[in-house]
């Protein structure tokens, strides 16, 4: 806790003397410390001082992650939590996920007696799809002590699909909102070519939008209407601001759009026509 000189020398001609007592600073949050300071002199009485040193640390953990990226299909990797109190006893530490379906944790972890850090596993989860990287935070945290959070990136494997709107999958012409525009561009599409697996785009060939695979199954089918449509009528007409379109009105006038798209779809053998359908 404290240290002082081995000897100190009184001056002829003086009674006392001074010498310095210096705090030993430690990263230890271990509490306030007293040390007794004894002097001694042959022929004389031993004196004793007491000094107590003030603790200037908390109680706080430390977590850290042994890589700093790792690849979406990695499967799992490590981190480390560490306490800066003494080990005379065991430690139970709460670790969280800021998104457990891309990465997760074990609910808790306890640091041993006589240790002053412990290990556990982290387990990347291998979505499909492109999501794009991902930056997770996990936390650590218990009662007393000053909690600890460490990101980890979670570089995604799968390869971007061209004919999916990764902002918004329902914005087919990718105008900003979702409408039934975004439906008569599929219907026209099938209409057009009749569906089926979409192509690669080579280099230098016009990539979309329209981004014609709303479920990011790889085709282009009657499925990508009907998840539009469904869409549409949970919320209304559509999200933001809906612009009206002259060949929509003209085909399909403003209330039976939904009445005409449903007797395509039934012709296409995916969903039956019903009234209430659109309640």
């Amino acid at each position: 806790a404290a240290t002082v000189p081995a000897t100190v020398t009184i001056p002829v001609g003086s009674t006392s003397a001074t010498f310095t007592v210096t705090a030993v600073n430690d990263v230890i949050a271990d509490g306030n410390q007293s040390s007794i300071i004894t002097a001694s002199a042959s022929g004389f009485v031993s004196g004793n001082a007491q000094v107590t040193v003030v603790d200037d640390e908390t109680a706080t953990l430390v977590l850290a992650m042994t890589t700093s990226s790792i690849l979406e299909n990695g499967g799992t990797t490590t981190g480390t939590i560490t306490r800066n109190t003494p080990s005379s006893s065991a430690l139970i530490v709460n670790l969280s996920s800021s998104d457990p379906t891309a990465a997760t944790v074990p609910a808790t972890v306890t640091i041993p007696v006589g240790l002053e850090s412990v290990g556990f596993e982290i387990r990347v989860i291998d979505n499909t799809g492109y999501q794009g990287n991902q930056i997770i935070e996990f936390v650590a945290s218990t009662l007393g002590f000053a909690r600890s959070a460490a990101n980890l990136e979670i570089a995604e494997d799968d390869p971007q699909w061209p004919w999916h709107n990764q902002r918004n999958p329902l914005d087919v012409d990718a105008d900003g909102s979702v409408s039934p525009l975004d439906v008569l561009t599929l219907v026209n599409a099938l209409n057009t070519g009749g569906g089926g697996t979409l192509p690669s785009i080579k280099p230098g060939e016009l990539e979309p939008p329209p981004f014609f695979d709303v479920d990011y199954d790889g085709l282009l089918s009657p499925l990508d209407v009907l998840v539009v449509i469904n869409h549409l009528n949970q919320r209304g007409v559509g999200e933001g601001e809906f612009v009206q379109s002259k060949t929509a009105d003209q085909l399909y006038g403003d209330s039976d759009w939904v009445d005409h798209l449903f007797i395509r779809l039934r012709r296409w053998n995916m969903v039956r026509y019903s009234s209430s359908s659109r309640c």
